[in-house]
């Protein structure tokens, strides 16, 4: 699953996540002038006490026209500032309603 695929999830999902007990916190990127920008997408998610972030942007770059323009698009998924593979953070917030259930059955339990 790529970052951009786990960010459309997570857009379409946000307050389901929210009701079940995710922390998501939704920022835009939109930084610069016309030539030289940076626009995109950032998610924060708190996960059993763990920060995750996720997000991309384009970023363009040109001095006075438009024909010597560059495009970059980057993107990152991360765990407490770390590199974290997109395919783990998306089985993490899918079975999250089912860990978090039963780790609050194991503490009882104790």
């Amino acid at each position: 699953m790529t970052v951009i695929k786990l960010i459309n999830y997570i857009e379409k999902n946000a307050q389901n996540l929210k009701d079940i007990g995710i922390q998501v916190k939704r920022h835009l990127i939109n930084e610069g002038d016309r030539y030289n920008n940076k626009l995109g997408i950032l998610f924060e998610l708190e996960i059993f006490g763990k920060k995750y972030s996720i997000g991309f942007y384009q970023e363009t770059t040109d001095r006075e026209s438009w024909k010597s323009a560059v495009f970059k698009l980057k993107s990152w998924c991360k765990k407490e500032d770390k590199y974290f593979p997109s395919k783990k953070l998306l089985n993490l917030v899918e079975t999250y309603k089912n860990r978090n259930r039963d780790e609050k059955i194991n503490n009882i339990l104790k």
